[in-house]
């Protein structure tokens, strides 16, 4: 099996056993020969993550402290300021000393973490007006009690003066450090006195400062001032008591290598070094000596821990770890590279399946974005860009085919109305309104036909009210005006104005303010211009492309229409000419044949002939076009009429008498078919009469023709014409002139005396 090309959870699990028994197992060798560089450096780090720790706790117990005093300060200011004018006044108010040092042995009680021990007020030039301890309770001191002189009164009253409105001071006494926290009385921009608190440190830092257990493997840490701050180097330290009773941090410790080495370089170092450890014995530490600052006062943290206690544990631990390492990652290894299959595969997955929903189709198939920035979120995200560009992209197409069904629908829809409509005023109203309809964009529709002479655009079709007053006011354009209809009407090409207020050729009209753009399309076949399609909207640029290739679609589908429309027209007109033409024809030949037949009408007959005047149903059947029933007789007949039609001219008429008892309407129908018969019959004996009769007339013609034909003399001609025209028409005499206006032959050929 290539692992290569194995499936991910192989390659994983491969892989992960490469990664973690190769380190492991170096891991092991590196034990073996670097054990103590390991185990310094991980001391070392072990340190500095300690006092790192120290540090900060301290300075935040440190800014805690500060900013209560300078909390108390301002309640002192501002909302005890009475009290405060009272003991700060010329006038000592003692009721006021009293009611303040109760207040501020109050505030000092209820912060015990703070560490307070005693709280003073002072004037401006020293002198303590209000003494309050935790201790024994408020006290009041005397006005003779003078701060002048101290060390915390000038050093604080001198950061005041540099704008520094509260401070800590860090002097030595004879009991140790001491460290006061003196706050500015504010009265405005003014300072009217002082709030000089002092604090146990050792106290505030002994839950920072002490480790949990002094087992001699965990660190511990003290705070010392460097030279500079003008203390003692071997006793200017605080530590826990703790510590001191248990002998790991004594005056020597301050004068150990490292501290004296952190003081002189002035920087945060780690490093091992000897301390002593009682007399002429000396322990090794590795220490970290950590630079800080509160309040404008410089210290070090000194963190340190016992090298020979922690070493020979961290070496069994660590061989214990390792080992655990070893014989547990194996376990984890499978554990993790299922996880991390998981891990891997899921987004493939998703993705997979959102591939098969985009092949049946389905957008929205779940595939959950990632957040990942690794090459499989990339995959993940850019799937899902595609997609989502995809079905943006498809849902464009769909409104562009849903336009594109919509503009085919209004199409079709005219090219019915024109197929069905004939009339070309009622088509042209219905165009307009199925475009109003069917575009939103659009509020009113017009329709101009171009005269015949090609001068005027005339309004023939328009929605609305507004084009109601414009045809009722027969609105017109002249051809090449300057205006929409007129420049479409005489180019011949769309004209669009985007933007009414900023076009040139639109024309304004009062009867549409409304309108904000403009589209006119030319209605024209062959090249010839007949109308154009005008349609107007509320909006600016209103006409995109693809309604524009619509509009145009539709105005080409109009003009044909409206050219079906007129030829409809003409032709219907041409039929109607057409077919009045062979009504007089045949009224015209019938009568011929009637009177050629001597007597103007043909009548026959058949059955008993009973004497009823048919006239009324004559005239009756006359009128109506149809067959006229009349009311049954005393002999218990029926009579009817039946006009004989041809092609829409009455010819005659049909009369039938009936038994009343034989009577059915059935009949009458079958007489209308019969005479339909008939009419066609005699129409068609006519016409066979009428061609018997022509080909008569040519066969005489030739006849005559082919006996004059051999002759060569004129007066022969002349004289054989004569004589054949008068034995075929049988007429006893016949003449023929030449005309040089005097001379005649007669019918026997002799000349009158003229040539």
């Amino acid at each position: 099996m290539n692992i290569l090309t194995s499936t991910i959870y192989n390659r994983l699990v491969f892989f992960l056993i490469a990664a973690v028994l190769v380190p492991v197992i170096g891991l092991i060798i590196a034990l073996g020969t670097g054990t103590e560089t390991y185990r310094s450096t991980m001391l070392a780090a072990f340190v500095d993550e300690t006092a790192d720790l120290n540090a900060r706790a301290i300075t935040e117990r440190f800014g805690q402290t500060i900013a209560h005093q300078a909390n108390m300060a301002e309640q002192l200011s501002e909302d005890m300021s009475p009290l405060l004018d009272g003991v700060l006044g010329r006038d000592l108010d003692e009721a006021a000393v009293t009611e303040l040092a109760d207040w501020i042995s109050q505030e000092l009680t209820e912060h015990p973490g703070a560490a307070y021990e005693e709280s003073w007020i002072v004037t401006t030039d020293g002198t303590a007006v209000v003494h309050a301890t935790v201790a024994t309770g408020p006290e009041a001191t005397e006005r003779i009690t003078d701060f002048s002189d101290t060390d915390t009164f000038q050093q604080g009253t001198q950061l005041i003066n540099d704008g520094v409105r509260q401070s800590l001071v860090v002097t030595q006494s004879t009991n140790g450090i001491v460290f006061d926290i003196i706050v500015a009385l504010m009265e405005g921009t003014r300072a009217q006195g002082f709030l000089i608190t002092r604090i146990n440190a050792e106290v505030m830092l002994s839950s920072i400062l002490n480790p949990s257990e002094l087992s001699g493997d965990l660190p511990y840490s003290y705070l010392i001032l460097p030279p500079d701050s003008g203390m003692v180097a071997g006793n200017a330290f605080i530590t826990s008591r703790t510590l001191t009773d248990a002998g790991l941090v004594t005056s020597e410790s301050v004068l150990a290598d490292g501290p004296q080495r952190a003081i002189l370089n002035d920087t945060s170092l780690t490093l091992t070094y000897m301390v002593p450890d009682g007399e002429n014995a000396t322990r090794e530490v590795v220490g970290h000596i950590h630079h800080m600052e509160i309040a404008g006062q410089s210290f070090l943290v000194v963190t340190e821990i016992n090298t020979d206690a922690v070493y020979g544990s961290t070496q069994r631990q660590v061989i214990t770890a390792a080992g655990i390492t070893l014989l547990g990652s194996i376990i984890f290894l499978f554990i993790l590279a299922y996880l991390l299959n998981r891990n891997l595969t899921r987004p493939v997955h998703a993705v997979i399946d959102g591939l098969d929903g985009l092949r049946r189709g389905a957008y929205e198939t779940p595939v959950p974005s990632s957040d990942r920035s690794d090459e499989l979120g990339h995959l993940t995200n850019a799937f899902l860009q595609a997609r989502q560009a995809l079905a943006a992209e498809k849902e464009d197409i769909e409104d562009r085919l849903s336009t594109l069904a919509r503009d085919l629908r209004v199409i079709q829809e005219i090219s019915q109305t024109s197929v069905e409509e004939r009339d070309l005023q009622q088509l042209m109203n219905r165009v307009v309104n199925l475009i109003i309809e069917r575009f939103s964009q659009i509020y009113h529709a017009q329709i101009f036909i171009v005269e015949e002479r090609n001068e005027f655009a005339v309004l023939r079709a328009s929605t609305g009210e507004a084009g109601k007053n414009l045809l009722a006011r027969g609105h017109r354009l002249p051809v090449g005006s300057v205006s929409v209809i007129g420049q479409v009407t005489e180019q011949g090409q769309l004209v669009v104005a985007r933007d009414t207020a900023a076009s040139e050729v639109h024309r304004r009209n009062e009867f549409l303010y409304e309108t904000r753009a403009e589209l006119a399309i030319p209605l024209q076949i062959n090249g010839r211009i007949i109308g154009a399609l005008d349609v107007q909207s509320r909006y600016n640029d209103s006409f995109d492309e693809a309604m524009t290739n619509a509009l145009t679609m539709l105005a080409d589908q109009l003009t044909i229409a409206i050219e079906n429309a007129r030829l409809f027209t003409e032709s219907q007109r041409f039929l109607n000419d057409l077919e009045a033409t062979q009504r007089e024809t045949v009224r015209r030949r019938w009568a011929e044949y009637l009177t050629q037949q001597r007597g103007g009408q043909l009548y026959s007959n058949s059955g008993q002939n009973t004497g009823y005047d048919f006239s009324e149903l004559t005239e009756m059947a006359q009128q109506e076009g149809r067959a006229a029933i009349g009311e049954a007789t005393d002999r218990d007949t029926i009579p009817f009429v039946v006009p004989i039609m041809l092609r829409e001219q009455l010819l005659g008429f049909a009369e039938y008498e009936v038994r009343k008892q034989d009577f059915h309407p059935e009949m009458v129908v079958l007489a209308e078919e019969l005479v339909g018969r008939l009419a066609l019959g005699i129409d068609n004996a006519r016409l066979f009469n009428e061609s018997q009769q022509t080909a008569e007339r040519e066969r005489i013609v030739n006849e005559i023709s082919a006996r004059i034909t051999g002759k060569t003399e004129v007066a022969d001609i002349l004289q054989t014409a004569i004589s054949e025209v008068s034995r075929v028409l049988r007429t006893p005499k016949v003449a023929a002139r030449l005309h040089t206006g005097q001379a005649a032959v007669s019918e026997n050929g002799h000349n009158n005396g003229h040539t």
